[in-house]
């Protein structure tokens, strides 16, 4: 069915965002979700360049044709409290928050709402896929939920804000969203992964760049998030890593800002967040791996490939009777994969019990699956079975318990 639009607010702190800014703005103009629908609401941090001029102009001129579209000059109080300033300032049920260094892909809103819309309102927040460097954490590959969110293009609940109260004001740049991400959880909000919705993030100039900011923000976060969130042990290990690092110097300087920013920042506030930690601990629910905040995948910095061409694959799976469990959730993991040209052939081994689960599985993804089934033959007569039903140019074989 056609997607009904509703209104939706785009939040955007900004800080001396100039050169990333035209790219943005473009790209918003260009989405296929209509226009009138769409808010932005955009702080900005006391730049020193254009930032402010180039948002007062999109403003008074292509950004008319949105619902609305107000521009704040501000000190710079941080992200998390700039954002929470940003997203007061409307009312539509989904706030998607946004960094400037992010461009749209056309259909990036159309996709990302309409998951959203659909999904179930126990879920919090969408976070759409990074290009050319997806995000490296892992994401469960059946239901895509994952233990935290990167805020540099979320979807949010305003109602789910709302309940946790927003960002924690008192991390200035850097784990603010992991933080939110965690109090959302702990008050019942699934957070979704959303490959389908990409979005250009102009992040690094190379790939392993140091950027001494994030560097030292993301080392005293991940602290102060062990402090807030973890159990004593994690506690402790941040401790144990804040002095690693201070043995360390990836630029120069590096040791004396992250000493300084320990003893201001971090210090005066461990006794009220262990304090805040012990009124709402929820266990397992912060998965510290070191610096990060869960396991992390191979190829960070592999750039997702651009395809010319798209030929057919064919995915036949064997299933037998009794398996239905099984055969969803691999049948999940192939019908929503972000390959567009795919077909899905099912051969059922000794029954015809698993027809209907195919071919419903079709119908609500728009996919293309067929459903063969056969007297009690074995795996290869129902993989030969397989092959001969398939058309695709390339072949590929999942067992009805595993999940790509």
């Amino acid at each position: 069915p056609a997607l009904e639009p509703c209104d939706l607010d785009i939040t955007l702190v900004t800080h001396n965002s100039a050169s990333w800014l035209p790219g943005l703005l473009q790209s918003l103009v260009e989405q296929d979700y209509p226009l009138g629908h769409i808010a932005l609401y955009a702080l900005d941090n006391a730049s020193s360049d254009d930032t402010l001029a180039l948002l007062e102009d999109f403003a008074a001129g292509q950004g008319r044709a949105l619902r609305d579209v107000r521009v704040v000059a501000a000190p710079n109080a941080g992200f998390g409290t700039s954002q929470n300033r940003a997203i007061g300032l409307g009312q539509a049920p989904f706030v998607l928050v946004t960094n400037p260094d992010i461009e749209f892909h056309h259909d990036s809103i159309t996709t990302v709402v309409a998951q959203a819309l659909a999904d179930t309102p126990e879920t919090g927040s969408w976070e759409l896929r990074q290009m050319p460097y997806e995000h490296p954490k892992h994401y469960h590959p059946v239901t895509w939920e994952t233990s935290w969110s990167s805020h540099a293009c979320v979807l949010l609940r305003r109602r789910a804000l709302d309940v946790v109260g927003g960002y924690d004001e008192r991390i200035f740049l850097y784990g603010e969203d992991v933080e939110l991400s965690y109090r959302l959880r702990a008050q019942g909000w699934a957070l979704r992964y959303c490959p389908m919705a990409t979005v250009t993030h102009h992040t690094y100039r190379e790939p392993d760049e140091v950027k001494p900011a994030q560097y030292i923000g993301s080392a005293v976060a991940n602290a102060y998030l062990r402090f807030r969130h973890g159990r004593l042990g994690d506690a402790a290990m941040g401790v144990v890593l804040l002095g690693a690092l201070l043995f360390r110097s990836p630029f120069p300087g590096a040791r004396r800002q992250l000493g300084r920013r320990i003893v201001h920042d971090l210090l005066p506030r461990v006794p009220a967040l262990l304090a805040e930690r012990r009124r709402a601990a929820v266990p397992g629910l912060a998965p510290f791996r070191e610096f990060n905040y869960e396991l992390t995948r191979d190829g960070a910095f592999v750039p997702a490939a651009t395809l010319s061409t798209t030929p057919l694959v064919s995915i036949v799976t064997r299933t037998m009777p009794g398996r239905g469990a099984f055969l969803r959730q691999a049948g999940v993991s192939v019908l929503r994969q972000t390959y567009p040209n795919l077909e899905w052939i099912v051969v059922e081994d000794g029954g015809d019990t698993q027809r209907d689960l195919v071919t419903d599985m079709a119908q609500a993804t728009g996919r293309a699956a067929r459903y063969q089934s056969l007297p009690r033959k074995g795996r290869s007569e129902a993989g030969n079975q397989g092959l001969a039903l398939a058309t695709g140019q390339w072949l590929m074989f999942l067992d009805d318990d595993d999940l790509l």
